[in-house]
């Protein structure tokens, strides 16, 4: 389950000297944008901090100057996750992904990944004191792990008309995303599945290696609520949907068990043909 030496360390993903290179970017210019989040965004606390943006790659950052250097790190790590998820999702993001790093107003233990107007996702860090609870070294790269694997789920356009769409309309608005994102509607099962699995191959730990989950997808599965219908039909069945991310992420590990991780990914492309 332990993969990123082989992964982040390819030159097919990214070259070495190109990585340096654009860190020292990072650490000589620090041009900023001032206020990417507007005063009644209902993504974070109302009179919120100041926030700032930085383009690094096809990433624009979104912090506020007490996280300046959480948004250094994020930088550093996106330079190398997004090649490697390039590589396992078998396509690049056709939009600039806009990773927002909420201020310590927001005392929230979640992230979130959304597609509409643009590709985007907002991390919290609220659960920067629950390592425990998922398993995991770092709260802030666990969320980007996770968050951006479902930027890649979602944004996947492997069919004509979406193409068209997408070029005409982006990501679209209303009924329109049924055809320029047609993943977004996959069910929860498939897609907190295997963003926990791509969560947990960094080095990092993630949800995989938690004994509390393992228990209670045993018991979830003992239970019998590990069904085909979940592939199609969400339930709030005990323990009130976690079982997305329980039973969903254990099945991702079985099928990159048996396929490999890189064929595991390319469902999302590949799906997004129809």
């Amino acid at each position: 389950m332990y993969f990123s030496h082989t992964i982040i360390n390819s030159d097919k993903i990214i070259k070495k000297s190109t990585f340096l290179f654009s860190l020292l970017i990072i650490n000589v210019a620090m041009a900023e944008t001032y206020n990417a989040f507007p005063a009644d965004s209902f993504d974070v606390v109302p009179h919120d901090q100041d926030y700032y943006t930085k383009y690094v790659r096809n990433t624009e950052l979104i912090y506020t100057e007490k996280n300046r250097d959480t948004a250094k790190h994020a930088a550093e790590l996106q330079l190398l996750l997004q090649p490697a998820y390039e590589y396992m999702y078998s396509y690049k993001l056709d939009e600039i992904l806009r990773v927002g790093i909420a201020s310590d107003y927001n005392q929230i233990s979640n992230g979130f990944t959304d597609f509409l107007p643009y590709v985007r996702q907002v991390d919290y860090i609220g659960g920067a004191m629950l390592p425990d609870h998922f398993a995991t070294l770092s709260w802030i790269d666990n969320l980007l792990y996770h968050e951006t694997a479902h930027s890649y789920q979602i944004n996947a356009k492997n069919s004509a008309p979406s193409k068209l769409l997408h070029n005409t309309v982006k990501n679209g608005f209303f009924i329109l995303p049924w055809f320029t994102s047609p993943n977004v509607f996959e069910s929860s099962f498939l897609l907190e599945g295997n963003a926990v699995l791509n969560e947990s191959w960094h080095g990092n730990g993630g949800r995989l290696f938690s004994g509390r989950f393992k228990a209670a997808t045993l018991l979830q599965a003992k239970a019998g609520l590990l069904t085909p219908e979940l592939i199609f039909n969400d339930n709030l069945n005990f323990l009130y949907g976690s079982h997305f991310y329980t039973l969903g992420s254990y099945y991702q590990y079985h099928l990159t068990q048996n396929y490999g991780l890189k064929i595991t990914n390319q469902y999302w492309l590949d799906h997004s043909k129809y």
